[in-house]
C-alpha cells in the first residue's frame, strides 16, 4: 500500500477509534444527565452544570492551544518529538497550576452566595488538572495515530464515573450527594490519567524540559491560537453563565441539558481533525495539491455527518430530551423546554463543524493570528447580543445568538483562509447530494416517528441516507478507494 493510503487509512483508524470512544462516553453521559435530573431539582442541576461550565473557561486558558500545537511541531519535527512532549509539558503544569488555582478563587467570589458552589469548583479543579495532564499525553497518541488508546482511557473515565454517580444516586442525601456527584467525576479523570500515561510510557520515554528559548518560540506560536481558543469558550460557555445569572438557575439547568448533547456531539469534529492534522501539515509544505484534498475531504466528511443531524433534530428531540431528563424539560404552550432549545443548537452546531475544517487549515498555515481575529468578532457578537436580549427572552435569544455567531465565524474562517490557500475553491456538487439526502431523510423521521417510534424512525431513516448517499454518488470514487484502503 501507498503512502497516501496509509495516511488515509490511519487517519480513518484513528478518527473511527474516536468516534468509537465518543459514542460510548456520549452514551454514558446521556445516561448520568438522567441520573442527575431525576435527582436534582432544575435549579441544583443549574447549579452543577454552570460549575463546570465556569470551570471551562479556565480549562481552555490552561490548555492554551498547546495539545493542537504539540500535534502539529511533533508530526512537523519527528525526530525531536521528545524535547518539543518534554517542554510543552513543563509549559502545561505551569498553566494548569496557575488557572486551575485562579478558577478555585474567582469562583468563591462569583459563588459566594452558595457556599456549596464555592467548594465544588475547588473539587471541578482538581478533575480538570487531571483531565488536562491526560490530553497533554493524549497528544504523543495523537501524533502515533493511536488514538484507540486514548478512546479506551476516555472510556475507562467514563465507566468509573458513572459507576459511581450511580451509586450514590442510590443513596441520595442531599447536598452531601451534589458533592459526591462532583467527585466522581474527580476519580474518572484520576483513572484516565494513569491510563494514558502507561500508555505513553509504551510507546516512548518522556521527562520535564526546561529549554527556555524553546519555550519562548512555542508560546509565540501558541498565543495567537490560545486567546482564539479562549474567545471560542467565551462564545461557547458564556450563554450559560449569563442565564444563570440573568435568568436564574432553573433556565441554566432546562438551557444545560441541551447543551451537554451538543457537548457530544461536537467533539467528533475536534477529534477528526485532529486526526487530519498529522497528514494536513506536512501536505502543506511539501505537495499543496494534496492538502487541497484533504480540506476538501474533510469538509465533505464533516458535511456528511452534520448533515442528517440538522434535518434529522426537529422530529427527534422531544423524544431525546424525555429519555434522558424529563417531563419538566419539555416544551409547552408558553413555554420553551430543552427540546426546542435542541432544535437550535443543533443548527449552530452544524455551522461549527464545518467551520473547524477551516480552523484547522489556518492553525497548520501558521495563520493563528487570524483565527484570534475571527473568534475576537465573534465573541464581541455574541456577548452584544446576549446582554441586550437575554433579560427578555432568557434562553431562545441565547439559542438563537449561537446559531448567529457560529455562521458568521464559519464564514468568517471561510474567507481567511480561502485566501491563505492558493488557486483553491470548496467544490460543492458533493455537499448538494448530502443535503438532498439529509432533507429526504428528515421527512421520513417525521413519517416513520409515529408508525415505528422513536428507535426504529431513526434506523431506517438511518439506512435510507446512506442509500440515498450511495444511490446519488455523493462521495467520490477516490474518497470510498481511500476508505476500503
Amino acid at each position: 500500500m501507498n503512502q497516501t493510503g496509509n495516511e488515509a487509512r490511519g487517519v480513518l483508524l484513528s478518527t473511527f477509534f474516536q468516534i468509537l470512544g465518543k459514542f460510548v462516553n456520549a452514551f454514558l453521559s446521556l445516561l448520568t444527565v438522567r441520573i442527575l435530573t431525576n435527582t436534582l431539582s432544575k435549579g441544583e442541576y443549574g447549579d452543577y452544570i454552570t460549575l463546570f461550565e465556569f470551570m471551562g473557561f479556565f480549562g481552555i486558558a490552561a490548555d492554551f492551544g498547546l495539545f493542537t500545537i504539540a500535534v502539529r511541531e511533533m508530526s512537523a519535527h519527528p525526530r525531536i518529538k521528545k524535547k518539543i512532549f518534554g517542554n510543552i509539558l513543563s509549559i502545561r503544569l505551569i498553566l494548569i497550576a496557575f488557572f486551575c488555582v485562579l478558577a478555585g478563587i474567582l469562583g468563591g467570589i462569583v459563588f459566594r452566595e452558595k457556599t456549596y458552589m464555592q467548594l465544588g469548583i475547588w473539587i471541578i479543579s482538581l478533575t480538570t488538572t487531571m483531565t488536562l495532564l491526560a490530553g497533554t499525553f493524549t497528544a504523543v497518541l495523537q501524533t502515533h495515530l493511536q488514538m484507540g488508546k486514548a478512546a479506551i482511557a476516555a472510556i475507562f473515565s467514563k465507566l468509573i464515573s458513572f459507576s459511581l454517580i450511580y451509586y450514590f444516586s442510590l443513596q441520595f442525601d442531599g447536598i452531601k450527594t451534589f458533592y459526591d456527584y462532583l467527585w466522581a467525576g474527580t476519580w474518572g479523570a484520576l483513572g484516565m490519567l494513569i491510563l494514558v500515561i502507561i500508555f505513553v510510557s509504551r510507546i516512548s520515554s518522556f521527562s520535564l524540559r526546561f529549554d527556555f528559548d524553546f519555550w519562548k518560540e512555542t508560546i509565540k506560536k501558541s498565543l495567537p491560537y490560545g486567546l482564539a481558543l479562549i474567545l471560542t469558550q467565551i462564545y461557547f460557555k458564556i450563554d450559560i453563565q449569563m442565564i444563570y445569572f440573568l435568568r436564574g438557575d432553573t433556565e441554566a439547568g432546562i438551557y444545560g441539558i441541551s447543551v451537554r448533547i451538543i457537548e457530544a456531539l461536537s467533539l467528533f469534529a475536534i477529534f477528526f481533525m485532529n486526526s487530519v492534522m498529522p497528514i494536513l501539515s506536512p501536505a502543506l509544505r511539501r505537495n499543496k495539491e494534496k492538502a487541497k484534498k484533504i480540506v476538501q475531504y474533510s469538509f465533505n466528511f464533516l458535511f456528511l455527518i452534520s448533515a442528517p443531524m440538522l434535518f434529522g433534530a426537529p422530529a427527534v428531540s422531544r423524544d431525546l430530551i424525555s429519555l434522558i431528563g424529563n417531563e419538566d424539560y419539555l416544551s409547552h404552550p408558553g413555554f420553551w423546554g430543552s427540546d426546542w432549545i435542541l432544535n437550535f443548537l443543533i443548527i449552530a452546531m452544524c455551522f461549527s463543524y464545518l467551520g473547524i475544517v477551516f480552523e484547522f487549515l489556518l492553525i497548520a498555515l501558521g495563520k493563528q493570528k487570524k483565527l484570534l481575529l475571527i473568534n475576537f468578532i465573534g465573541v464581541s457578537v455574541n456577548l452584544i447580543l446576549n446582554f441586550i436580549f437575554i433579560p427578555s427572552y432568557g434562553i431562545l435569544a441565547a439559542a438563537i445568538t449561537s446559531i448567529v455567531c457560529e455562521m458568521l465565524v464559519m464564514a468568517l474562517k471561510l474567507l481567511f483562509s480561502m485566501k491563505d490557500m492558493e488557486d483553491f475553491s470548496l467544490e460543492t456538487s458533493s455537499a448538494q447530494k448530502i443535503l438532498f439526502s439529509a432533507l429526504a431523510m428528515g421527512f421520513a423521521v417525521f413519517f416513520l416517528r409515529e408508525k415505528a417510534g422513536f428507535i426504529a424512525s431513526i434506523f431506517l431513516s438511518a439506512l435510507l441516507y446512506f442509500f440515498l448517499i450511495f444511490m446519488t454518488r455523493a462521495i467520490d470514487k477516490e474518497f470510498l478507494r481511500r476508505l476500503r484502503s
